[in-house]
């Protein structure tokens, strides 16, 4: 059961991201904002195995987390985390999603149809990817050669209210050490 200060917590990030979602970042920014995000996503992929790896089993975890993950890995740096993946249960799919996070603040999201059979850990290609910058939502980029059905803006904002909730997992499981 959530407490009041984590419900407050949520619905100020809920009005937070509404708010910014109004924002749209100038097209003549985008492809430098682009350059800026994936050269930070490299950093962090160049770091990664140096970080503290925490694994996170989704069985105590609310349904929709658990019917859709098996386990969610945490990478974290001097105490903040930089990189999120999470694994779905293999009978299921080998979808997974990856979050990559600069002073607290999502910075890129990436969901691979085949990642649990990656044989290039950190990189992309063939999936689809979300870039954000300071809370706006700056482009998404679909490698998968599948067509778009429709305009969906709404995985941008369910990606970014998924990192949002896996950080506040993990802060949770960060407690008890």
């Amino acid at each position: 059961m959530k407490t009041w200060p984590a419900i407050a917590a949520t619905a100020l990030l809920l009005f937070t991201h509404l708010a910014s979602a109004e924002e749209q970042v100038p097209a003549s920014e985008r492809p430098a904002l682009i350059k800026q995000i994936e050269a930070k996503r490299e950093a962090i992929e160049a770091v990664r195995e140096k970080m503290q790896r925490a694994t996170l089993s989704t069985s105590n975890l609310r349904a929709q987390i658990k019917q859709k993950w098996s386990k969610i890995e945490f990478y974290a740096e001097d105490g903040a985390v930089r990189r999120i993946k999470t694994y779905p249960h293999e009978s299921i799919s080998h979808r997974t999603e990856e979050f990559y996070f600069e002073g607290g603040h999502l910075i890129f999201a990436y969901i691979e149809d085949e990642g649990m059979t990656d044989e290039k850990p950190g990189v992309i290609s063939g999936g689809k990817a979300y870039y954000y910058d300071n809370g706006r939502f700056v482009a998404e980029r679909n490698q998968t050669g599948e067509p778009e059905q429709a305009i969906r803006h709404s995985d941008e904002e369910r990606l970014e209210q998924e990192a949002m909730e896996y950080l506040s997992l993990y802060a949770e499981t960060q407690k008890d050490h």
